[in-house]
């Protein structure tokens, strides 16, 4: 296979997320979806937008009030709330959608992956029936966990 592939990658592991944020744009690929959970999302989205990957859409699966939540432990490292909203800045900057409370349901493809459907979630974390929607991908890496 030649030419340029739109990859989707997710990962709460910082080695990988580092190995797939610097050597997939040197591959010439596109990044195009970044799903899964936690506050590494963020940097992960902003970091591949920053290196000229198309990112099409962030998918969080958690739901905010579980980070408000833990907002009373943030007060003691003010650094990382600056972080996050200079993630969130970035990431509204390269025009990069974020949806909280979906997750990817479904990937599509016959002899290689071509899309992913997402959808939203309900309160008990279960697929909204008809919120489905397809996002286009050649690749797609998910990691789940760190939350």
């Amino acid at each position: 296979m030649s030419g340029s592939l739109r990859i989707a990658v997710a990962d709460d592991e910082p080695d990988m997320r580092d190995y797939f944020r610097t050597i997939l744009p040197r591959m010439g690929h596109d990044v195009v979806v970044v799903a899964g959970t936690g506050p590494l999302l963020l940097p992960v989205a902003t970091g591949l937008a920053a290196a000229g990957a198309k990112v099409a859409t962030l998918v969080e699966s958690a739901d905010p009030r579980t980070f408000a939540r833990r907002a009373r432990s943030l007060l003691g490292a003010p650094a990382k709330l600056v972080e996050g909203a200079g993630h969130a800045a970035r990431l509204g900057w390269h025009g990069v959608p974020v949806r909280v409370r979906h997750t990817v349901l479904e990937a599509h493809g016959t002899e290689r992956l071509e899309a992913v459907t997402i959808s939203a979630l309900d309160s008990e974390g279960c697929p909204v029936p008809g919120s489905e929607r397809r996002v286009l991908c050649d690749t797609l890496a998910v990691s789940h966990g760190l939350l």
